[in-house]
């Protein structure tokens, strides 16, 4: 008599997994909006961008832990997984948001995205979800999302040829976003709790931005520009991006690893037509045959990713 009911229960954890990570694909393409207004290089708006995650992330966890009277435990052992995750995406975001300055937000992204085949495979095999997975629909799904990167590989026309180079830096972090999502997968499965993941990753993103930009410049002077509007963008982008980080490791909790990554990807979507009708990085009336190709395309690569899983 009591299976319906957990039945029931079971599915709505479910259903909540799948909402929760389509908000969180929201709050991916919003957190890197900022950077296209400000002039800030990369590593800087970088380390900024940490300023703002972990002092969002550090607000949430006084006020969590005084709003429930439990603070989350931070002397764990899986807090290494968050460390590295820190350390891993501060390198990621200097190259995706290097890709984004030399080529643009929708061109970028769209080869950042990779990261959702590159993510769901590292789940499937590293935390052994492949035995519930089809492997077919995942290489299909790789394939189809080269495609749509592809399509959105317009030359602008003043460009003698395509930046290639500005192509592989983002390819590059779309291999360390991927690699992330198996990190907070494996603080999840040893029993991190959400809010000491959240402090430990943004310290760590922060920490490491400052030593990048230390032994850079040989001096940390930047830190006292922080009045600076492109650098209050790079706060703002963090805010946002705490979200983002937030509402992911939720999903997590519900559904799958390589399933929530992969739905988080609708981002692509956004993106795009954020760069596409705001930004103006591509001309909508000259290519707009191909952009929709390459939208559908994005689409289909997460419908395959998720019929991926039984």
């Amino acid at each position: 008599m009591y299976m319906p009911a957990l039945g029931l229960w079971y599915n709505k954890k479910m259903n909540s997994g799948y909402i929760i990570a389509l908000i969180c694909s929201v709050f991916f393409s919003l957190y890197i909006v900022p950077k296209k207004l400000s002039k800030a290089n990369p590593i800087i708006y970088t380390l900024f961008v940490g300023v703002g995650f972990a002092g969002a992330s550090l607000i949430s966890y006084v006020v969590v832990g005084l709003t429930t009277g439990k603070f989350d435990n931070l002397w764990h052992p899986a807090a290494i997984f968050s460390i590295m995750n820190g350390i891993s995406w501060m390198i990621a975001s200097v190259l995706f948001v290097t890709a984004i300055d030399r080529i643009g937000l929708s061109r970028s992204n769209q080869w950042k995205n990779l990261q959702g085949p590159v993510g769901a495979l590292l789940c499937l095999f590293v935390l052994g979800e492949w035995m519930q997975t089809r492997l077919e629909f995942v290489l299909l799904a790789v394939a189809t999302i080269t495609i749509s990167a592809y399509l959105f590989t317009i030359k602008k026309s003043d460009e003698k040829r395509v930046d290639t180079k500005s192509i592989g830096l983002a390819i590059g972090a779309a291999f360390l976003f991927g690699f992330n999502a198996m990190l907070q997968k494996l603080a999840i499965n040893h029993g991190l709790e959400t809010q000491a993941q959240q402090l430990y990753f943004s310290s760590f993103v922060f920490i490491s931005a400052v030593v990048f930009v230390f032994f850079k410049y040989r001096n940390l002077k930047v830190l006292g520009q922080i009045k600076k509007k492109d650098n209050w963008l790079g706060i703002l982008g963090g805010a946002l991006f705490f979200f983002a980080s937030l509402t992911s490791i939720i999903s997590n909790h519900f559904i799958p690893a390589s399933v929530a990554f992969t739905i988080i990807q609708f981002n692509a979507v956004w993106t795009v037509l954020i760069g596409v009708l705001i930004f103006k990085e591509i001309e909508w009336r000259k290519h707009w045959l191909r952009l929709l190709a390459g939208i559908v395309l994005a689409i289909v690569s997460i419908v395959l990713l998720v019929m991926a899983k039984p």
